[in-house]
């Protein structure tokens, strides 16, 4: 899948895969990839563990996601390992002051915990607005209490078997992940995993957007604690070095 596929990004957010050397090959959407605004995919592909893949959604206040397939690698050069991309989890990161973190899971069970408004650089979160549909963008903290006392999953934003509800919060990915308290990052544009697996991402504007959002200043800001413009670079370890770590 490293050498003999390629990865696409459509406008639309999707990621689309075609293999260069097949001229039927008119691409494979993988929806468990989520839909946003990926800017470029950093892929963890290991015999006898799952395929990982990285991507981060190119937006102020946008978040860093990880993929897990379900099934495992067998052999990594090979073709059939797209097939693990039809099966698994979507998960948003979760960054801590102190340099931990975790991975939170996409999925219809997990709990509504947004952020507060005050440790956004621009003091906005766009969430998911239900019943109506489309998204508002919350600018008090009143507004989180509500969203968090009306929502106690993600499942409870979208109708539908829980099929339908996970179409529809990888097709949310974005907002679904602000739901459910993903940090919100100073856009991250690159991801690239090294030869032992630690992840390497770029992130490259840490101010606020009136439109998109704006990154938590409890992770992204300058020695003077306050939002910084001009990016950082950031190396994730997997716990254990597992790429399935949670």
């Amino acid at each position: 899948i490293r050498r003999q596929r390629q990865m696409c990004i459509r406008d639309s957010g999707w990621i689309v895969e075609i293999d260069p050397a097949n001229p039927d090959d008119f691409g494979t959407k993988h929806t468990w990839l989520g839909r946003y605004r990926h800017e470029a995919v950093g892929i963890r592909a290991e015999a006898d563990k799952p395929l990982v893949f990285y991507s981060g959604c190119d937006r102020r206040g946008g978040h860093l996601y990880k993929f897990v397939s379900k099934g495992l690698v067998s052999d990594p050069k090979d073709k059939a390992n797209s097939k693990l991309l039809e099966s698994g989890m979507l998960y948003a990161a979760k960054f801590n002051a102190d340099g931990t973190g975790s991975w939170i899971a996409l999925n219809p069970l997990t709990p509504i915990n947004p952020h507060r408004i005050d440790v956004l650089a621009g003091k906005m979160l766009p969430l998911p607005k239900r019943p109506e549909g489309g998204i508002f963008n919350a600018t008090k903290e009143e507004e989180i209490a509500e969203f968090r006392s009306k929502f106690k999953t993600l499942g409870d934003l979208y109708v539908g078997s829980d099929r339908e509800k996970q179409g529809a919060i990888l097709i949310d990915a974005h907002y679904a992940a602000n739901a459910v308290g993903a940090t919100c990052a100073a856009r991250p544009e690159d991801t690239k995993v090294a030869t032992d697996g630690t992840l390497f991402i770029a992130f490259t504007s840490g101010s606020a957007s009136a439109s998109d959002g704006s990154p938590d200043l409890r992770i992204f800001k300058g020695k003077d604690g306050k939002a910084y413009e001009y990016g950082w670079i950031m190396r994730l370890n997997e716990e254990s070095n597992k790429p399935e770590a949670m």
